[in-house]
């Protein structure tokens, strides 16, 4: 699990969960975004309204979804 290797990150990172996924996987994520914000690399929590955990990548394709400004704005291309 990566939340057991936070020490090995170097770089801010964007946590995502979709709002119609199981409520383990977005407990899961909520705890892995809380881990990263207490470490100071959680750069966002994006939480794809509507999607579930295999939807949400798709929106990637689109510049103006949540998931894929959070990712541009990795790259500094905001």
């Amino acid at each position: 699990s990566p939340i057991r290797h936070l020490s090995r990150l170097r770089c801010p990172v964007v946590v995502a969960y979709g709002e119609r996924d199981s409520p383990e996987f977005q407990r899961q994520a909520r705890e892995f975004a809380e881990a990263l914000r207490t470490s100071g690399r959680l750069r966002q929590l994006v939480v794809g309204a509507g999607l579930n955990h295999f939807e949400l990548p798709e929106t990637l394709a689109d510049p103006q979804s949540a998931l894929a400004r959070a990712a541009l704005a990795l790259l500094g291309l905001r």
